[in-house]
């Protein structure tokens, strides 16, 4: 169950550097949305994922929020 916080577009600012060499998920592929279903899939996680997007707080909300959901079950 990934939880990630994300915030900043490096990482698609980099995979897109060179638009002749984009490939099929140029652009869904990198949104912050799709963080944690890609996560989920690559370690064949199952159950809930969410990407959490608070700005600055991103990542303890994250944590805060996997810990919430590890206590509940």
């Amino acid at each position: 169950m990934p939880f990630p916080g994300s915030m900043t577009y490096d990482y698609n600012v980099q995979a897109n550097e060179d638009v002749t060499s984009a490939g099929p998920y140029a652009v869904t592929g990198n949104h912050f949305s799709i963080i944690s279903a890609r996560v989920s899939y690559i370690y064949n996680l199952t159950g809930p994922a969410m990407t959490i997007d608070t700005a600055c707080s991103s990542s303890l909300v994250a944590i805060n929020t996997a810990s919430q959901a590890l206590l509940q079950g």
